[in-house]
């Protein structure tokens, strides 16, 4: 094989576009397509901070709103109702340790009182 045949075969396997240009400078803009672009970009910063927003709102309806509030636009958390009842169940049980302890405090008060009368 000749040498020719030889590197017309390589050659032709190459993609076309393959060659060893370098890649293009970026172009300058000109003050009113920057100006364009911040304004394009600030107004999708503005759609994607309320969009935010009202991602977090429903967040916080989901989480924190009553029954009332979340409906319709979102159904009830089965954790979120657990999680409340066990919530409920924990202040009601820190309720009565508080009258226990108050009563406790109370009785040891008079047994105090009658100790000193007794000596």
């Amino acid at each position: 094989m000749s040498f020719h045949k030889a590197c017309s075969l390589v050659f032709i396997h190459l993609p076309t576009g393959a060659s060893k240009e370098p890649p293009p400078t970026p172009t300058r803009l000109s003050k009113r397509q920057v100006k364009q672009k911040v304004e394009s970009l600030t107004t999708q910063l503005q759609v994607m901070t309320a969009q935010r927003n009202d991602l977090r709102d429903r967040l916080i309806l989901v989480t924190e709103g009553s029954l009332d509030n979340r409906w319709p636009y979102h159904r009830p958390n089965p954790f979120y109702e657990k999680l409340k009842m066990e919530h409920q169940q924990v202040m009601s049980d820190l309720q009565n340790f508080e009258n226990e302890n108050w009563e406790a405090s109370q009785k040891l008060s008079e047994l105090t009182k009658e100790k000193v009368f007794l000596w």
